[in-house]
């Protein structure tokens, strides 16, 4: 009841576990486990194949085909170095105008900058010959009125001599 159905289940997998394709024990099986079977018809397919009168014509084809893949894998390579090239140029461009660019906005600033400076300056002249021209003005001015206040004072000091000199005249007529 309780021991029989354990030595089916340890057959199942025992069965389970053999290869399907077991190495044949026809001698040279080794110790280390290495089955030289599969090399042995490898060989044999190579010297089938040697002995085949299509062998030639095949490896010219393997030739072909390999020397195609050749040249394919140097088109794609060389397009490849074509696009290349063509990026780099096109990025050599792109850094040139932008260089450009800057040049130009650099030097429309600095014509601007020269010309406002140009602009200050002469109004900065045109002030400075206004305030000499407002000086020199003002300069008559004082000027004009010193003379007229010398000339009042002249006139002033003539009709004082003069009333002076009447009053001397009439003290010496009245005398």
């Amino acid at each position: 009841m309780f021991g029989g159905s354990r030595k089916k289940k340890e057959e199942s997998v025992l069965s389970e576990m053999t290869p399907e394709n077991p190495p044949s024990s026809r001698g040279g099986g080794s110790v280390t486990g290495f089955d030289p079977e599969g090399l042995e018809r490898a060989a044999k397919a190579a010297r089938d194949l040697d002995a085949s009168r299509n062998a030639s014509a095949a490896i010219e084809l393997i030739k072909t085909q390999e020397a195609t893949k050749q040249h394919d894998a140097a088109t794609k390579r060389a397009e490849y170095n074509l696009y290349a090239e063509q990026m780099r140029t096109s990025n050599i461009e792109k850094e040139a105008n932008e260089a450009r660019k800057t040049l130009d906005a650099r030097t429309q600033h600095e014509r601007v900058r020269a010309e406002y400076s140009d602009e200050l300056e002469r109004k900065r002249q045109v002030d400075m010959l206004n305030a000499q021209k407002y000086m020199q003005e003002e300069q008559l001015k004082k000027q004009e009125e010193m003379v007229a206040r010398q000339e009042v004072m002249r006139r002033k000091t003539a009709e004082h001599e003069a009333k002076i000199r009447i009053q001397a005249e009439l003290e010496k007529v009245a005398a």
